[in-house]
């Protein structure tokens, strides 16, 4: 029997901490990675505010972005290990971060001495390859971006749909409580109705008898009504679970859609920088002699700046398969709750529960009370909307832009100086 030395070791259980961040120490954050990683295309800081976002509303939608914000930067390769990032996570003492804040904002920038610690192979970027790659990308990740807004503006108009649907069940679950009850229903108001029959009462048309069954005999329309009024009630269901899952799930989707917005905006700078050494590249091997030095330094920012789309490329395929899945496990899950309720109620019209439906009078239903009141627009509250993007075109200039508008790295300033 092998002893327990011969057992492999096991790794630690990862720990689990908890940190308090304000919205301050996330701009200290963003400014510390732009100033020491000039290189790297870091995702823009969200909002501060939100116009119309107020108590609740308010931090949760600014918590989500920041959220998201976080978990970019810590899937990037390289800012991930940015010790301004393992502080920001891992610090649990507050006075500790708060005394570590001013050391990461008195950082010198790191400027063209950030490439001077990326090592690759040498003499592996051919200049016409690295050309091609760069145009590709540029016209990429424009596509991207454009095909993202028209997205996010599509799935507005899918939630609204769902909220549309939510009234249709509602309706239509009105009018048919409306129909076995012999009361009015003021929210649905009946098409090409003849005088005589909107005049006359209940009691003479003899639509309701004694057990408050649909019918003006006491036989077989007592399980019919009762059946009937269930499937009301299930319609109800039915509607509540469209409108929320337009305000909730999808509104999720909508918001996570942020994460893959505009991203030419966030690699602009990655792409003239790959550009101009690109140039430079080709005119420092075509010299005669060739300037060998340039050429190996300018090897070293495509190499960074070719890593950098590598990485969008792999964050591109997980973010849209995670936003595919996330959108279809909530369709999923919706018409699977929605399928309960409309076969609970089918199951009412069969033997022996429709049998059973005869045993007693019908009790009314706690939804004939809202036949009284017409349902109208103003009974429905709007969708939420999600938060804009920092790129977003807005007539006002985004609040983060202007945090920002002092320590915003200057691409010019990182590229190699020759």
């Amino acid at each position: 029997p092998s002893s327990d030395d011969d057992q492999p070791a096991r790794s630690p259980s990862p720990t689990s901490i908890t940190v308090q961040r304000r919205f301050s120490h996330f701009v200290v954050l963003h400014t510390a990675l732009l100033r020491r990683l000039p290189g790297v295309a870091l995702p823009p800081l969200p909002e501060k505010q939100y116009a119309g976002r107020f108590n609740a509303d308010f931090v949760e939608a600014r918590r989500g972005d920041l959220e998201r914000y976080i978990d970019r930067v810590v899937r990037h390769p390289i800012a991930r290990y940015a010790e301004v990032v393992t502080s920001f996570l891992g610090c649990e003492n507050d006075l500790e971060w708060k005394r570590l804040m001013p050391q990461f904002l008195s950082m010198s920038a790191a400027g063209p001495s950030f490439f001077a610690h990326v090592f690759h192979p040498a003499f592996n970027v051919d200049v016409r390859e690295a050309s091609e790659t760069v145009e590709r990308f540029d016209s990429h990740v424009r596509a991207v971006g454009k095909g993202v807004q028209g997205m996010r503006s599509t799935f507005g108009r899918v939630r609204e749909a769902r909220l549309e649907m939510s009234k249709a069940e509602r309706l239509l679950s009105y009018s048919l409580l409306s129909l076995i009850t012999a009361k009015p229903s003021l929210s649905t108001p009946a098409l090409g109705a003849i005088e005589e029959e909107e005049n006359a009462t209940p009691q003479l048309q003899g639509l309701m008898n004694e057990d408050g069954a649909w019918c003006w005999q006491a036989a077989d329309c007592l399980k019919l009504t009762k059946a009937v009024q269930k499937s009301c009630e299930s319609f109800q269901r039915v509607a509540d679970l469209y409108d929320d899952h337009a305000r909730r799930t999808q509104l999720a989707t909508h918001e996570s859609l942020k994460s893959v917005a505009h991203p030419y905006m966030t690699y602009q700078g990655i792409i003239d920088t790959h550009r101009s050494t690109s140039t430079r590249y080709a005119e420092a091997l075509n010299d005669n002699p060739s300037d060998e030095d340039v050429a190996m330094r300018c090897e070293t920012v495509l190499n960074a700046t070719m890593s950098e789309m590598d990485t969008y490329h792999a964050q591109k395929v997980e973010d849209f398969t995670t936003l595919a899945k996330d959108h279809l496990d909530g369709e999923i899950a919706l018409y699977e709750q929605i399928l309960v309720r409309l076969k609970t109620a089918r199951r009412a019209f069969d033997g022996p529960q429709f049998d059973e439906l005869a045993r007693s009078p019908r009790r009314p239903s706690r939804f004939e009370k809202d036949l009284e009141r017409p349902l109208g627009p103003g009974d429905v509250e709007p969708l939420p909307q999600p938060c804009p993007h920092v790129y977003d075109s807005a007539p006002m200039r985004p609040v983060s832009v202007a945090i920002q508008g002092g320590v915003v790295y200057d691409w010019e300033e990182a590229k190699v100086v020759w």
